[in-house]
C-alpha cells in the first residue's frame, strides 16, 4: 500500500485527519488486523472495498475481533489521496458518493 500511496496522503480516522506516508506507515505496522476484500464499489478516482477484518492480539497472536468493515480510497495521479476506514459499507459508499450501482463484477 506504501508504494501506492501520495506521500501526502490524507488518512481520515476517529480522531481526525492526518497526512503523510509515514503515518500511513505506523498505522499500517501497528493495527493487528487483516482485512479481506469481498466487494468492491468504484467511480472515477473513488473506490470503496467491503472487507471481512480479523484482529489479533499483538503478544499471543490470538484473535480478538472480527467484523466486516469498509475502506474508502480516493485515487489522483494514480495514487492513494485519501484513505478512510468505517464501520458500515452504506456509510463508505454515501461519504465517498457512489451507491450499489457502482459495484464491480467479481473475478
Amino acid at each position: 500500500m506504501l508504494a501506492l500511496s501520495d506521500p501526502a496522503i490524507e488518512i481520515v480516522g476517529p480522531r481526525g485527519i492526518a497526512v503523510g506516508i509515514e503515518v500511513l506507515k505506523g498505522w499500517l505496522e501497528g493495527t493487528n488486523v487483516q482485512l479481506r476484500p469481498f466487494r468492491t464499489f468504484a467511480r472515477g478516482g473513488r473506490v470503496v472495498v467491503e472487507e471481512h477484518g480479523i484482529w489479533s492480539d499483538p503478544a499471543s497472536g490470538q484473535i480478538i475481533g472480527r467484523s466486516d468493515v469498509a475502506s474508502a480510497f480516493e485515487v489522483r495521479d494514480g495514487r492513494v489521496a485519501r484513505y478512510e476506514r468505517f464501520e458500515e459499507v452504506q456509510e463508505a459508499l454515501t461519504s465517498s458518493g457512489l451507491s450499489g450501482d457502482d459495484e464491480l463484477a467479481s473475478p
